[in-house]
């Protein structure tokens, strides 16, 4: 199987009041087509950036990053959307869902954006797929918590994109509502042969990946499959 993602050497630094801050130091990272990766660490270990990084949305200091065959270094930002349009899917912790459109019309943007002339033929299906066939003419604000992270998920996964980024997903549930938005990202995933990098603080949704990548102060000190119990 070919990498996905090839990561060498990559460093981030930001400024900040006291001065430039190295975010992530060094980063070495290969992740294959079709694998699932958990990334884990505790906060301010650099995951986030590190997704952010990999999704296009934050340019590194140092080294360099290809994503399904792109080198990301220094390519400008028409190009990275672009990318992000034609590669990838990103599920955020506080769905992101625009208010004034209907759910049908959140998932749908993508493909309006790519030019995809049956967007809202396939938007329809996509939401279907999670359940949610009933609400489509419904907008943000008239869902539960969980229905809006399952359209966040539809939209992510409408343009059967090469790569899911996900960070926390299920960090604005509950407990049942997590259970069926993580079920659904894993069986989505396996189904469309979808890569998936998974942010997460919970070790049973890790475990559930197949290899697992532990970050402290912006250094990978684990990158492993199996147990990930201390």
């Amino acid at each position: 199987m070919s990498n996905i993602v090839s990561i060498e050497g990559l460093w981030l630094t930001l400024d900040s009041q006291a001065g430039p801050v190295d975010i992530l130091r060094g980063i070495d990272l290969e992740i294959l087509s079709g694998e699932s990766v958990s990334i884990t660490g505790p906060s301010g270990a650099g995951k986030t950036s590190l997704m952010m990084i990999i999704g296009g949305l934050e340019r590194p200091t140092g080294g360099t990053v290809h994503v399904a065959g792109q080198l990301l270094n220094d390519q400008d930002e028409d190009t990275l959307a672009r990318y992000r349009r034609d590669n990838i899917g990103i599920v955020f912790q506080s769905f992101h869902l625009i208010p004034t459109m209907s759910a049908l019309e959140n998932v749908a943007i993508p493909l309006e954006l790519a030019g995809v002339p049956e967007a809202f033929d396939r938007a329809s299906v996509e939401l279907k797929t999670v359940g949610l066939e009933h609400r489509v003419d419904h907008y943000p604000g008239q869902l539960s918590g969980g229905e809006q992270q399952r359209v966040a998920l539809a939209r992510a996964m409408v343009t059967k994109p090469n790569l899911i980024l996900a960070d926390e997903p299920t960090g604005n549930l509950d407990g049942d509502n997590s259970v069926r938005i993580m079920e659904l990202l894993f069986d989505l995933c396996e189904i469309n042969k979808t890569t998936l990098v998974l942010i997460t603080h919970q070790l049973e949704l890790a475990e559930r990946c197949g290899r697992n990548v532990k970050l402290s102060d912006g250094v990978i000190t684990a990158n492993s499959a199996g147990d990930l119990t201390p």
